[in-house]
């Protein structure tokens, strides 16, 4: 699948690999200061943003359409960033095809099985006949008893798109994502090891990856390192991008956390 991607900067190539329900914009802001050190690659992964719709998805289909991209821009090696879903989408790439990631950072996602959470939202989403509305503030007035969430209410519109003539459309493909949300939520496949370097991040206020984790992550990545991102959430990068800029810069530069 050709996935659509934003891209800027110049030096040693990094993909950073979004969370369920996002998309590359989520990740401008960083992405433009590791541009000062890095070539930085935003795509959208199948099923968001700008990306292609399929009823396929999985960990290994979405693996499978990061190896195609590095290979149709000739990318060598390069580092892969992913938060949450897109956190096991980089495992499960590094773990299928170890030659060609050089070093992997998984933002506040463990590579175990989740119980699934936010199901509801789909045909909440779906249930908005957005073909009604004028104004983005309509669906969110829509969403607001159901998701009484502001943060949670805006990111999930953010993948509410509007076309030229002003209508508006989903970017994300809902039906897809619903019928394969168990595949979302699922594991990664033991009996594989990817022996690069590794960084996982996990936010001080997130309870996704906890101290029993710990020796599950190592038997896939040997080598790797957990850091805390104390006073930061789920989304690190929105509560702590300081932080976890010099984080990534110090991982791909020097193979250190300083």
């Amino acid at each position: 699948m050709e996935l659509h991607y934003e891209t800027f900067g110049s030096g040693p190539p990094v993909i950073i690999l979004h969370g369920l329900l996002g998309f590359s914009g989520n990740w401008l802001s960083i992405g433009k200061i590791l541009a000062e050190w890095y070539t930085v690659y935003l795509p959208d992964l199948r099923n968001h943003g700008s990306s292609p719709h399929s009823e396929q998805m999985s960990y290994p289909v979405m693996a499978g359409d990061i190896e195609e991209f590095c290979l149709s821009r000739g990318l060598s090696s390069p580092c892969i960033i992913g938060h949450s879903m897109g956190g096991k989408a980089a495992m499960e790439f590094a773990l299928t095809r170890p030659d060609m990631a050089d070093r992997l950072i998984v933002l506040d996602i463990a590579p175990k099985a989740y119980a699934p959470v936010y199901k509801n939202v789909f045909p909440l989403l779906k249930n908005i006949e957005i073909d009604t509305i004028d104004r983005r503030a309509e669906a969110e007035a829509r969403l607001k008893k159901e998701i009484p969430d502001k943060v949670l209410r805006m990111f999930l519109l953010k993948n509410l798109g509007r076309e030229k003539d002003g209508s508006f459309r989903w970017k994300i493909n809902i039906d897809g994502l619903a019928a394969n949300y168990h595949n979302i939520w699922a594991g990664i496949q033991p009996g594989r090891v990817y022996s690069g370097p590794v960084l996982f991040v996990r936010g001080g206020m997130s309870d996704l990856i906890d101290e029993k984790d710990e020796g599950e992550i190592r038997e896939y990545f040997p080598y790797a390192g957990i850091e805390t991102v104390e006073g930061a959430g789920h989304w690190i990068h929105i509560d702590k991008p300081d932080t976890l800029i010099r984080l990534i810069h110090s991982f791909i530069a020097d193979g250190e956390i300083s």
